[in-house]
């Protein structure tokens, strides 16, 4: 069974990812992180193969700061990779932030709010 954290602000949206997640992915358990501090605690204990991460413009979740907690949360985790969610709309600097971090390896991908159902399930199962 591989598990998946999701470390999203919005618990209605992250309740809905979960669900989609459980329905779409019978090998894969969610487990749902009420912070980052509680992800990386989650992450050491539970060694994911992915951590959902939402992208916002103020701490703990900008791109900087999920960088910041990629790096320790890979600490004890090296082979876990992280998705972004970031909005379509979202600000210049949050869409620049999230493409560098893909650049730069911080990330395994990125998904936009907007995408499908399909998509996202289709992303967590190639990983």
């Amino acid at each position: 069974m591989r598990t998946v954290i999701l470390d999203m602000q919005s618990e209605l949206y992250g309740a809905a990812i979960c669900r989609l997640i459980s329905q779409e992915l019978s090998d894969v358990s969610v487990v749902v992180s009420l912070s980052p501090e509680e992800t990386i605690d989650k992450a050491r204990a539970l060694k994911p193969v992915t951590v959902l991460m939402d992208i916002t413009d103020y701490s703990p979740r900008r791109p900087e700061d999920r960088e910041d907690q990629i790096g320790r949360l890979q600490k004890s985790c090296p082979d876990c990779k992280a998705i972004f969610i970031v909005d379509d709309y979202a600000p210049e600097k949050i869409v620049n932030g999230v493409k560098r971090a893909k650049q730069q390896g911080s990330i395994e991908s990125f998904i936009f709010t907007s995408a499908t159902d399909n998509y996202l399930v289709a992303v967590l199962d190639s990983i």
